[in-house]
């Protein structure tokens, strides 16, 4: 018996890839995808898409192209992994002016696109992912490509998916051409609980379940607060939930369920030689990683970040008298030192004696009849 029918599902309610528009749950991911669709219907010259790793900035891009229903052709440019020479492109839908039954390969680059689109064909809508990876030569490919709008029937539509640095970066001057085109800007923020609460409802139901029947309250909200509003995020943990109470032979998650998922996405392992065991974590936050010119972005929910607690590791006898010792010699080396410089700034000038030459003073010099017991003594 597999995970979902365990459940009395369908299928897997927590699947990254569900193009469905019911998945989104927040109004500002409502908002942006019916921006996308206007922006697509009224051949816009552009717009973007702003948000943080997993914020659902793919969803809506997929959901807004599926708007043009092959009245436009559809291309899909993902930042990562380009070539310097061209842009590798997917054809997502539309026709390429071809015969029919021509079975040719489809064109992998946008050159290769544009070269074989025939002229005086609907304007292309050009949907580019993780914009913000690309590089400044294939920003001059794409500004190249708005320059040939009069080959076109309409405007060609372009569609700008990235991180918050993607803004700051086309704030340049190299591309005022292109920002000038931007016709609205929709960032993605993250979703409140009650926001988190509803979506995994949604993905629930999607699947053919109850979200309060199939999670216990206190687990729902403790994923809502510690995946903060991330959609992605929220995936993950719950599809992680599922797998711990389908492991325990329960049909329904507990906060021990989260508690388990959330070990096993951070790496906490327990071992039963009772040399080294982690304490389950109570308050660890999940989050992506954002990257080093991301600037951080308001969150909605405010519950501090607290690493898991550890218990101390013991340390033989011999270990501990040796670091004691070491930092009593550490502690009197400090001060003999300290000093040194005291009367280093008490130095009369006549004498010609400068405080370089006080601080060169060989530290052997001072005193070293004490042994490291008589050391330790001192110290206290």
């Amino acid at each position: 018996m597999d995970i979902s029918t365990h459940f009395g599902l369908k299928k897997a309610p927590f699947m990254e890839a569900v193009d469905s528009e019911a998945c989104l749950a927040s109004p500002v991911h409502r908002e942006a995808l019916a921006t996308l669709r206007y922006t697509i219907r009224d051949h816009k010259a552009c717009a973007m898409v702003i948000g943080g790793c997993g914020m659902g900035k793919t969803l809506v891009g997929r959901l807004a192209s599926k708007s043009c229903q092959n009245r436009r052709p559809v291309l899909w440019v993902h930042g990562l992994a380009q070539s310097d020479n061209s842009l590798a492109v997917t054809v997502l839908a539309g026709s390429r002016g071809k015969a029919k039954g021509d079975t040719s390969p489809q064109p992998s680059t946008l050159a290769e696109w544009c070269a074989e689109y025939p002229q005086r064909s609907p304007a292309p809508v050009v949907i580019v992912d993780e914009a913000d990876e690309l590089t400044t030569a294939h920003w001059t490919e794409f500004i190249a490509l708005l320059a040939q709008d009069m080959r076109f029937t309409g405007q060609m539509t372009l569609i700008l998916l990235g991180t918050p640095k993607l803004r700051d970066r086309l704030a340049s001057p190299q591309f005022a051409r292109l920002r000038r085109r931007v016709f609205r800007i929709c960032s993605l923020r993250p979703m409140t609980v009650e926001e988190s609460l509803e979506y995994v409802g949604i993905r629930v139901a999607n699947a053919g379940g109850d979200a309060k029947q199939l999670f216990e309250t206190e687990a729902l909200e403790k994923i809502a607060r510690l995946t903060r509003g991330n959609p992605s995020l929220i995936n993950v943990l719950c599809d992680n939930t599922l797998i711990e109470a389908y492991g325990a032979d329960r049909t329904r998650v507990t906060l021990d369920d989260v508690r388990s998922a959330v070990e096993a996405m951070i790496g906490i392992t327990h071992t039963h030689t009772g040399a080294h065991v982690l304490s389950a974590p109570e308050d660890v936050t999940l989050a992506l990683p954002m990257s080093a010119t991301e600037p951080e972005t308001t969150q909605p929910v405010t519950e501090p970040v607290v690493e898991p607690a550890t218990e101390p590791v013991s340390q033989p006898e011999e270990s501990i008298t040796f670091e004691r010792r070491l930092a009593a010699m550490r502690s009197r080396l400090e001060r003999t030192l300290a000093a040194v410089r005291d009367v280093s700034q008490h130095v009369d000038e006549a004498t010609g004696i400068s405080a370089a030459t006080v601080h060169a003073i060989d530290v052997a010099d001072t005193d070293q009849s004490e042994t490291p017991d008589e050391i330790l003594a001192a110290a206290g």
